[in-house]
């Protein structure tokens, strides 16, 4: 997995991405890809409120997004930073799950907007990202010597 550096025996130079950091990588921008075209579809077909709406519920997987674009060449605190956020989107996923827990008809003009964010695969994703960044592999792939 190290490989030592020829100009620098003793700085180890890491060759692979683990594989829970690539899993995370690969839930963030799943998500991040479905929440454009959700919210793309809805100003579409829908409603530009609605979509308005369903921008909150992506939204920290959109700025994951960004923040996972940095995993290749981040330190530490790029990591720390995704398990925020996706600490946060958890709460937001757990928001819209209750929202729509009690709503049977499409009657109030607020809450029933809120299906629209990512609801229980939303907290299910989250939760797999802040497992997948907390394992081992990981922390060593952030905080792994860089080449200058």
């Amino acid at each position: 997995m190290y490989q030592q550096s020829e100009s620098d025996p003793a700085a180890a130079v890491a060759l692979a991405m683990p594989g829970s950091v690539r899993a995370a990588l690969w839930i963030i921008n799943i998500f991040a890809v479905i929440g454009v075209v959700g919210t793309v579809s809805l100003v579409a077909f829908v409603d530009a409120e609605i979509a308005g709406v369903n921008t909150t519920g992506y939204f920290f997987f959109w700025v994951l997004a960004v923040v996972a674009s940095f995993f290749r060449r981040g330190g530490n605190g790029v990591r720390v930073t995704a398990i925020i956020l996706a600490v946060l989107q958890a709460f937001v996923a757990l928001g819209s799950m209750g929202a729509n827990s009690d709503v049977t008809v499409d009657d109030s003009a607020g809450w029933y907007i809120v299906r629209y964010s990512p609801g229980p695969f939303g907290l299910l994703a989250a939760l797999a990202i802040i497992v997948l960044l907390c394992q081992g592999s990981a922390g060593r792939w952030f905080k792994r010597p860089r080449a200058a």
